[in-house]
């Protein structure tokens, strides 16, 4: 009988079912009737398979508990034994899937930055900071860098909503994480005819210890450049 673990009582609970597991190469294991706890953690199953078919191998060579609290039995395995060591790792693997699929905090989407001539701003948040230009609707455009983007407002944008207090031009102050050293950053700077107000100074970023350097786009909006390297 095919195994998987869910929260219970004291934090792990015994999901039972048929047939699905046994694509991961277990002759012990089958798919469950209903969807196991791995979710889109199924290739992190593959790869420790071998827990997780040992708590499969546990439950048919072991007699079964009842958790208090739980709605299927649990399988008892002699402390100290292979099989105990492999179903713990199983039941670890479920209990971090578990976390990293539903307890997910929201990720940051995107930004408002505001600018005052497109052609020059355009070519500022291009060529110095590598920003992917893309079209938005009613005359916005978006500087889109890898998951995260800078909505902007510029002359004849228009929103459907705006904020209390709107983002104006140049009161942004924006922090990007250089991808080497600061002394990299410095130079690349340079070559683009960029001022350097202040830095290299030692910062606190989302990652920690970092080195930073701070500049202005054109409208005076205050940027920073981070190196955690």
């Amino acid at each position: 009988m095919g195994v998987a673990w869910g929260r219970g009582a004291d934090g792990l609970q015994l999901l039972t079912g048929a047939r699905r597991l046994l694509r991961a190469g277990s002759s012990h294991v089958r798919e469950p009737r209903a969807r196991y706890c791995f979710g889109q953690e199924q290739k992190r199953v593959r790869g420790l398979r071998e827990g997780v078919e040992s708590v499969a191998i546990v439950e048919k060579q072991e007699s079964a508990s009842r958790v208090p609290g739980a709605i299927f039995p649990r399988p008892r395995a002699k402390r100290g034994s292979s099989h105990e060591r492999s179903a713990r790792v199983g039941r670890q693997l479920c209990r971090a899937s578990y976390d990293s699929t539903v307890n997910r905090a929201p990720t940051l989407d995107h930004l408002v930055v505001a600018i005052s001539d497109w052609d020059r701003s355009n070519a500022f948040y291009r060529d110095v900071l590598g920003g992917e230009l893309v079209e938005l609707p009613r005359g916005r455009l978006a500087y889109r860098f890898g998951k995260q983007q800078l909505n902007v407002y510029g002359p004849g944008s228009e929103s459907s909503i705006l904020p209390a207090d709107p983002v104006r031009v140049g009161n942004s102050d924006l922090c990007f994480a250089w991808p080497g050293p600061i002394a990299d950053a410095t130079r690349h700077l340079e070559r683009h005819g960029v001022d350097i107000a202040e830095g290299p100074v030692a910062r606190q970023g989302a990652r920690g210890d970092g080195t930073s350097i701070y500049f202005y786009d054109p409208d005076g909006s205050l940027l920073e450049f981070i190196s955690y390297g």
